[in-house]
């Protein structure tokens, strides 16, 4: 990826996703307080054009080292940041449509125990833990109708069979609404 500039944008900071450094890059961003937008559709900025799920960095209401540490990461984790001195977009949403929202550090809850194939789930843990510095809270797949499921953001039910067995119908529920309220 090539280094970010100097100085810092007049107007925000932009990346695509796509690659595993995006995401790490955003992790960090995220517990270090910034505040960042995905924009959740395609979108062509500076003759460039960007995926869906690419986000933006505002530089107003930020940390004030944020370019430095910027800087740091995007070079740390590989990641090509472009620097936006306008928000004129070429073709489809701008940086602050009702196309973007609000990035938050997610809550990982993922099942474990019966029915889930260990390695799955290990491998899944130590991807979100070590790759991205995400931690997760495994629960008991059983458990899982006695759980408040609301303090999370994220449920991950790894690869396993058997699932309706395990859970029942008070787990299916529990899911079922959990993901109805978003």
């Amino acid at each position: 990826a090539d280094a970010l500039r100097a100085e810092p944008p007049k107007v925000a900071y932009v990346v695509a996703w796509g690659e595993n450094g995006a995401a790490a890059l955003l992790g960090e961003l995220l517990r270090l307080g910034v505040k960042a937008r995905c924009i959740d559709r395609k979108f062509t900025f500076e003759g460039v054009e960007y995926p869906a799920g690419s986000f933006v960095v505002k530089v107003q209401d930020q940390p004030v080292d944020l370019h430095a540490r910027m800087r740091e990461l995007a070079a740390l984790h590989g990641v090509a940041v472009r620097c936006a001195d306008s928000s004129w977009v070429d073709s489809g949403p701008n940086f602050g449509s009702n196309n973007s929202l609000v990035l938050k550090v997610p809550r990982v809850a993922m099942a474990w125990d019966r029915p889930v194939n260990a390695n799955s789930a290990g491998w899944v843990r130590y991807l979100l833990e070590q790759r991205y510095g995400v931690p997760v809270s495994p629960l008991r797949t059983h458990d899982l109708q006695r759980v408040d499921l609301d303090r999370f953001t994220v449920l991950i039910l790894p690869e396993g069979n058997g699932y309706g067995g395990i859970l029942g119908k008070g787990g299916a529920e529990a899911i079922k609404g959990f993901v109805e309220r978003g």
